[in-house]
């Protein structure tokens, strides 16, 4: 691997983790839409730090494609290759969709973002962002 694409990789990684830091922040004073903003965005980047190790880095909200191609072009391990899987479910399920509710709001209902997120979701978000940069840091680190 190019010493450019581990840098890369590990640039990515040190913005997911500022997210996934700051999302646990937000949520210890008040679980919201920025806590699960900030976790979109963890996510977002622990998948690019992923596909960093192998190709460019992509600015796109839902990284799942990319991901599992990168199943079937490149040998992994079982335990990689179920991270990787697992960044890709997460990837779509935090995808553009949630980046758009976390800005927006639900525009069909006129509800804000504000009172959109409660903090079960954001509860549930926070784990998810969470898991993934410690799953991309695995990764990361194995390469």
């Amino acid at each position: 691997m190019a010493m450019k694409s581990m840098e890369e990789a590990n640039f990515r990684l040190k913005l997911a983790n500022g997210y996934v830091q700051e999302a646990k922040r937000v949520f210890e004073a008040s679980p919201s839409r920025a806590c699960v903003g900030s976790c979109q965005l963890a996510v977002e980047n622990a998948c690019n730090a992923v596909i960093a190790l192998f190709r460019p880095p992509v600015r796109a909200h839902d990284l799942s494609g990319l991901l599992l191609d990168l199943l079937t072009e490149k040998e992994f391990t079982q335990e990689e290759m179920a991270g990787i899987e697992k960044l890709a479910d997460w990837a779509r399920i935090l995808g553009l969709e949630e980046h758009i509710f976390t800005d927006y709001g639900d525009e069909l209902t006129h509800k804000s973002p504000w009172e959109v997120y409660k903090e079960e979701h954001a509860r549930r978000v926070l784990g998810i962002g969470t898991w993934a940069v410690k799953i991309a840091e695995g990764i990361v680190q194995s390469r």
